[in-house]
């Protein structure tokens, strides 16, 4: 029987995403927080958290027929492990938590969307996704 995905609400990672860039853009200009931006801080931090944890477990999914060793498979790993590690992580209360979590959000639902968003970013056909269709072609 098939595995049900994992729905991302991918609006929803990328305005938190959004926000959370503002607000560590003005803090690391100097701007100093207002009472009303860290309560904002820490909102954005587990929202963040909670996306992570989604799109690792959908990512993790979605790349789970890989074999290890191939290209793709090393990718995905790399970047299951950065995220995994920022979700492991007690919480710091600095701007720092917020800053790395973002681009990381970014990548994991970029993976979890697949080749066809990620050919946005990068141009048709992406070598790293060659292993991906390899495996494709023998599961089908």
């Amino acid at each position: 029987m098939a595995r049900t995905p994992i729905d991302v609400d991918a609006a929803a990672v990328l305005r938190t995403v959004d926000q959370a860039d503002a607000l560590a853009a003005r803090a690391l200009a100097g701007e100093e927080l207002a009472a009303a931006d860290l309560d904002a801080l820490y909102t954005l931090y587990e929202e963040l958290t909670g996306h992570l944890m989604l799109l690792l477990a959908g990512t993790e999914d979605r790349y789970r027929h890989l074999p290890p060793g191939t290209r793709m498979r090393n990718f995905v790993a790399d970047a299951l492990r950065v995220g995994g590690n920022l979700v492991a992580r007690p919480l710091r209360l600095g701007v720092i938590d917020i800053v790395v979590m973002a681009p990381i959000c970014r990548l994991l639902l970029v993976l979890h969307q697949g080749k066809d968003t990620f050919a946005r970013y990068v141009g048709n056909r992406p070598l790293v996704w060659a292993d991906q269709d390899a495996q494709d072609d023998r599961v089908n």
